[in-house]
């Protein structure tokens, strides 16, 4: 993964089954804490390669290099790679090692964001993993049907794990306890929010693709309706990614909009809330949704690729169109205005995502995909237990190389 951050985030407990059942894993990512705690907390082996998020031409080429060196030390049989930087290089240098499995997981299409030659170049761009890749797996259905559309895999290697996600959720973790409900009282405290005081919470990053511009003009109309309003917003204070001015402004100004930066623990976020609102421009499978159900929360999310599969519009949470304030507003309003909606859609949710998203059944679906894998080349198995392996129909077969063209587009 192109960061610790995000391998620290979404392969929590992922990777110490996969150790469990019999694999060695190793983790690449950006050096740093983050990329330290995920060897502490999972207890795998991990190799820090610089990469950065942005396009770096003469940065990526070097990590590029880096990449194959360590991968030809690891000398691996399976690469899995995801996050769009870490899965294009990890994909190329897998490829010129010719590691046996190379797997992408597609956790969303930067090419949604774009229109004209922006599009087309992260199409392509995103086209060189699936191409070069034995199996492209889409965290759901809606993002392997659009990735169909766009014509950036071959369908017949596209997959969705069962169930859809790309780590599920920890129902044990994320639950509405009176242990979590102290957390949420604690936070409110630490952050000068009355008892008493509506909050709505946005997790995430502070990026004008998720909506925070229509988050705070909603916000600006609904606080006239509520005075005590607060808007919640936890998340990377680095940056504000592409947002105006005034909104930058309006975030660090305002008193009733608190901005906590990231939190080590999400829990309290989530407890500290009434909503929780998502009005993303697009999405692979919004994490963040199957933990504010788990917790109980209604959602009031964006009807795009990722959230129409995560949010059953109407009965664990709304779904609004894209880039329209007007109707995020009137959704958040709806909430505000409901605590018996608020409440009925909360266990609406929580009872969906403990009967259709489960942790565990993501990383035996993940677990199974590879031993299938394996026996398909005639490679060694994990020396443990051995779970029954549904077999696909159709063979694993070497995928074509990339055109020079497509290499170009680097």
């Amino acid at each position: 993964m192109t960061s610790g951050i995000s391998a620290w985030g979404l392969l929590r407990g992922q990777l110490s089954y996969l150790k469990e059942s019999g694999f060695d894993v190793t983790v690449i990512a950006s050096p740093g804490t983050k990329l330290q705690q995920v060897a502490d907390r999972e207890g795998i082996g991990i190799a820090g390669v610089q990469m950065k998020r942005a396009p770096a031409l003469i940065h990526d080429l070097r990590s590029l290099k880096e990449l194959t060196h360590t991968l030809k030390r690891l000398d691996p049989h399976i690469v899995h790679f995801s996050t769009p930087k870490a899965g294009l290089l990890g994909s190329l240098a897998a490829y010129r090692l010719q590691t046996p499995i190379r797997i992408y997981t597609l956790r969303g299409l930067r090419a949604d964001g774009f229109v004209g030659l922006k599009a087309r170049t992260f199409s392509a761009l995103e086209h060189i993993p699936c191409r070069i890749s034995h199996r492209t797996v889409c965290v759901s259905e809606s993002l392997k049907l659009r990735a169909e559309q766009l014509r950036i895999c071959a369908r017949n290697k596209l997959h969705v794990l069962s169930p859809q996600s790309s780590n599920g959720i920890d129902c044990s973790r994320f639950r509405n306890t009176s242990e979590s409900q102290f957390a949420g009282s604690q936070l409110r405290f630490d952050l000068g929010i009355p008892s008493h005081s509506p909050v709505i919470a946005f997790i995430g990053r502070l990026h004008i693709e998720k909506g925070i511009v229509e988050l705070i003009d909603a916000y600006d109309t609904l606080k006239h309706i509520f005075p005590n309003l607060i808007l919640l917003l936890v998340g990377p204070k680095e940056t504000y990614q592409g947002l105006p001015r005034h909104i930058e402004n309006r975030i660090e100004c305002d008193q009733q909009i608190i901005s906590t930066g990231m939190l080590e623990d999400t829990v309290s976020a989530y407890a500290a809330s009434d909503i929780v609102a998502l009005p993303t421009y697009r999405e692979g499978f919004p994490n963040v949704a199957l933990e504010a159900a788990a917790m109980e929360r209604p959602i009031v999310a964006c009807k795009v690729t990722g959230c129409v599969d995560a949010v059953h519009d109407g009965v664990t949470g709304t779904l609004v169109p894209p880039r329209d304030s007007v109707s995020l507003c009137r959704a958040l309003q709806r909430y505000l205005e409901s605590p018996s909606m608020r409440r009925a859609h909360g266990e609406s949710a929580r009872r969906r995502v403990e009967s259709q998203f489960s942790n565990v059944e993501v990383w035996r679906s993940i677990r199974i995909m590879y031993e299938e894998l394996l026996s398909e080349r005639g490679l060694p198995l994990p020396i443990t237990e051995q779970m029954p392996i549904k077999r696909h129909r159709n063979r694993l077969s070497d995928p074509q190389p990339a055109s020079g063209d497509e290499l170009l587009q680097l």
